[in-house]
Formats: C-alpha cells, structure tokens, sequence
C-alpha cells in the first residue's frame, strides 16, 4: 500500500486535503472537478509534474506516494452601473464581486424625476428602485432609464375676457405663465386652481 493524497487548492488556502493507503499496482481515476463552478482550475500536478488540463487523469500506483493537486482560482464579476442623468446608483458604477454573491443595486432620481425603465443586458424591464443579481455567474450590465414628471394644464375662461395658453405641458418644477385679458368694461373677479379659490 501506497499513500495518495489529494488536495483542491486556492491562492490561499486549502479548499480540500485527503490521504489514503492505495494498493501497489491499482489503476486509480483521480477527478480535477471541483464541486463549486465558481472555481476554475488553474492547473494540475502529479507528484509535482504539471498535467494537461483535463476533467479526470488515470494514475497507477506503482512506486511509491502520489500527490494529485488542483490548483484553481476563484472567479469574479462585474456588476456594471451606466450612469443616467438625474439618478446616483449604488454600488456603481463598476464594481467587482465574486462568484456567487447575491448584488443589490440601488436606484436613487433626483426630485421631479422618476425611473421609467431598467435595461439589464439589453433587456428592458419595468422601472424599480433596485434589482438584485442572485448567484452572481456572469458579468452584467444595468441601464437606468430616467422620466421627468409633466403635468398638462388647461386653462378657461368665461365669456368677458381670454386667457393664454389655452393648454400647456410643464415640467416638474418649470415656471408656467398664464395670462388673462378680461374684455373691456370687465376686470379679472376670481381666479380657480384645481377647483380652489
């Protein structure tokens, strides 16, 4: 019996270690393939000789102690935020993780604004305030498509006078003027927004 030992390894630490006694002469199938598809092999070694890079190597137990190591790395993604007028995201707007983390990413317009849409890889999705990547696999992108609220304003007047414009679109925030010319002989009486006074 010979001891045979295997070991998954990262750049800092041991994932997995495990010896056993093999008898002489046994043809052995030893699997490179970790459990966890968030690593990927790097490279494999036999008693310190690097192997071609394949899922499973057969070894015979001929003379003496083998050693099969895997040495692999830890992937990582990247969670893209294309910055949009009027809207800070979070985190953003590039930013790393690693494989299978779940990201949160945060939306946050300014006043008068509002999220009309998300595109997430190309896709187009309703508007949110976040979107969450589970089990992060794959670099991705978000998009924030940001509105601007409008109001229409329709203005009237009675039959003694007019009133400029008629009708109007504003933006949030925006300064509208509207001016009313009484006909002769009358004078502006009352004035009503929205049915107040």
């Amino acid at each position: 019996y010979y001891p045979l030992g295997i070991q998954f390894v990262t750049q800092d630490e041991v994932l997995f270690e495990r010896w056993d006694s093999i008898a002489c002469g046994t043809d052995t199938t030893l699997s490179a393939i970790w459990t966890d598809d968030c690593y990927v092999v790097d490279s494999v070694m036999i008693n310190n000789d690097v192997q071609p890079l394949q899922d499973t190597y057969q070894v015979e137990i001929v003379s003496g102690e083998v050693k099969f190591s895997v040495f692999m790395h830890r992937q990582f993604f990247t969670v893209d935020c294309l910055l949009a007028d009027h809207c800070e995201v979070s985190p953003g707007p590039s930013s790393t993780f690693s494989c299978g983390d779940t990201v949160r990413c945060h939306f946050n317009v300014e006043e008068g604004y509002f999220i009309e849409n998300l595109i997430i890889d190309g896709d187009t999705i309703p508007g949110a305030d976040y979107y969450v990547f589970e089990n992060l696999h794959a670099d991705h992108t978000v998009s924030v498509v940001v509105g601007h609220y409008t109001y229409e304003i329709v203005t009237s007047c009675g039959p003694n006078g007019s009133v400029t414009p008629a009708t109007l679109i504003a933006e949030y925030g925006e300064t509208v003027e509207v001016n009313f010319t009484p006909a002769p002989c009358y004078q502006v009486d009352s004035v009503w927004i929205d049915g107040e006074y």
